[in-house]
């Protein structure tokens, strides 16, 4: 439920389905685009896993991740490749420039080193930052150079730990949301997964920013609220 009144709610049924309702009435008012939904759920679902299907994604996890890694391994040694075998910088100045009165394989000898070379850094965090989404042993890496202590959550993409599906029991839930609003003031958006805990991802973003998003959560059946502030995300 977004905070504008005049949008609708977005109730979404896994990434297979998602129907849009009227925030007063509970009105059906259709499904959005549903080709382009499941064009960017098929990118999706491709670019992390090779779109292998629930049972093998830890397969196609794995080939990614090794792909990752080999790509950042050329990277790095590219600049190595290019150095030239004097180290001086009479040598090592016409390499990084694009020298474009040559012609043939000069030239494209040059633009290759050139352009690699000033590419080679935006590349390299690039793919150094899906290696860390990889491996875990990156991410634990990346968290000791920087000197933070790992999210307890151990989720991947930083949302809330998926519980358990069981019944969903809606006792005190008008009362939890209510509550919910008042955790952060400018929130955009709130949303909640149902089937578990109650835990309320509380959006001051435009929806696909996750560095906004915070996380509160409730416990026992009757809903009590667990901790004070939310959680960054």
């Amino acid at each position: 439920m977004r905070r504008d009144p005049t949008e609708p709610v977005e109730a979404a049924f896994g990434r297979e389905r998602t129907v849009f309702l009227g925030a007063y009435t509970g009105a059906i008012l259709g499904e959005g685009l549903p080709r382009v939904r499941r064009f960017f759920q098929t990118v999706t679902e491709w670019r992390p896993w090779l779109a292998t299907g629930s049972e093998n994604r830890a397969a196609g996890r794995a080939v990614t991740g090794a792909c990752n890694l080999a790509f950042l391994f050329l990277i790095l040694s590219g600049p190595f490749l290019w150095l030239p075998r004097r180290f001086s910088w009479q040598h090592i100045r016409p390499v990084p420039r694009p020298r474009w009165s040559l012609s043939g394989k000069a030239r494209d000898f040059n633009w290759h080193n050139s352009l690699g070379i000033w590419s080679a850094l935006p590349l390299a965090v690039i793919v150094a930052s899906a290696v860390v989404m990889s491996y875990p042993w990156a991410n634990n890496l990346l968290y000791t150079l920087t000197g933070t202590t790992p999210s307890a959550q151990g989720t991947r993409g930083g949302g809330p730990p998926r519980a358990e599906r069981r019944e969903v029991n809606y006792a005190g839930l008008d009362r939890l949301w209510a509550r919910a609003e008042t955790q952060v003031a400018d929130y955009r958006g709130i949303s909640l997964r149902l089937g578990g805990p109650a835990v309320f991802t509380i959006d001051t973003g435009n929806g696909g920013e996750p560095q906004k998003r915070s996380h509160s959560r409730s416990t026992g059946e009757r809903g009590t609220w667990s901790g004070g502030n939310p959680s960054p995300a």
